[in-house]
């Protein structure tokens, strides 16, 4: 938040929240929620890198974010256990893409609406090959639009990995949007009603999978009549599902922050 002093931002988490191609990261910080949530909750510090070009590209830019975290944590004191990385478009697919590369450096990731397997833009795989014989555990979110092709026919393929990583059960299921029945299901109807702050809250179909203490690791949402672009309100879903999230100095495990 812009007028809380060094002091009060101290022990506080790190959000980034990256722009798509095209889009500088000041216009995008301020159209995406991220900024008001900030504000609003004062519960972290919220960083919005730009990249060179308005391209992200993992074999230039993931470094600078390693760099971006011990200098910003150092500079101000923040909690380098709760790093969180989230991102739309292009800035979803190197949220997904840094966040599998370097799972050390964040306790959860959470991409929109990012696209997989374009040529000379983003990996060849959709999630990082060298996660699965970490031993690392990543929390994550996957947010796409329903009426987006660039983005929603991916989610099986991270899924099958990010399930396994968090060690949640991939039970099959049918009438899903993916091949993988969830332990929870949220809707306006039962979770992002007006009374936990969200005004369209109809449009929000969230799959949640459990990992083996019964506690959520990985969300999948569909928002309802939604191209390539995204609301407020999604930034405060995201949140809701990343704070709960720490990772120990040093641990591949992650711990769970209840309430």
């Amino acid at each position: 938040p812009q007028d809380m002093s060094k002091e009060q931002v101290r022990g506080l988490p790190l959000v980034f929240t990256v722009h798509g191609r095209g889009e500088p990261a000041w216009l995008f910080a301020e159209k995406n929620g991220w900024d008001t949530l900030a504000d609003e909750t004062r519960a972290f510090v919220l960083a919005a890198p730009d990249s060179p070009g308005n391209i992200w590209q993992a074999g230039r830019d993931a470094d600078a974010f390693g760099a971006l975290i011990d200098h910003l944590c150092q500079c101000y004191g923040l909690d380098r256990t709760r790093v969180y990385l989230t991102g739309f478009s292009n800035g979803g697919s190197i949220t997904r893409e840094v966040g599998t590369l370097h799972p050390e450096w964040f306790a959860a990731i959470a991409p929109f609406n990012a696209p997989v397997h374009v040529p000379d833009v983003v990996m060849d795989d959709a999630v990082a090959p060298s996660l699965e014989a970490s031993g690392f555990e990543l929390p994550y979110w996957v947010t796409v639009g329903d009426n987006d092709p660039a983005a929603i026919v991916d989610v099986d393929e991270q899924l099958e990995v990010m399930l396994e990583v968090n060690g949640c059960q991939a039970r099959a299921g049918a009438g899903f949007t993916t091949r993988f029945a969830p332990d929870e299901i949220r809707t306006g109807e039962n979770y992002y009603t007006s009374a936990r702050g969200y005004a369209q809250g109809e449009r929000f179909r969230t799959l949640v999978y459990c990992g083996r203490d019964g506690l959520p690791r990985v969300g999948y949402t569909v928002m309802k009549n939604m191209p390539h672009g995204a609301i407020c309100e999604q930034s405060r879903a995201t949140w809701e599902f990343l704070r709960h999230f720490r990772r120990p100095a040093g641990s591949r495990q992650i711990e769970y922050l209840p309430d």
